[in-house]
């Protein structure tokens, strides 16, 4: 998970009474941040290398 409140904002799905009725398991909430976690993490990457 990229950010504290993303994390936050999934866990709080899967510990509430709709995580059944959308399929929400701890493996499926890994693999929905994951492109997210890519993306954030090659932001970063090329502002430390083009910008620090």
């Amino acid at each position: 998970m990229a950010t504290p409140n993303g994390q936050a904002a999934f866990l709080f799905l899967l510990t509430s009474a709709i995580a059944p009725l959308v399929r929400l398991s701890y493996g499926r909430m890994v693999v929905m941040a994951f492109p997210y976690t890519i993306v954030m993490g090659a932001v970063g990457l090329f502002c430390v290398i083009n910008l620090v």
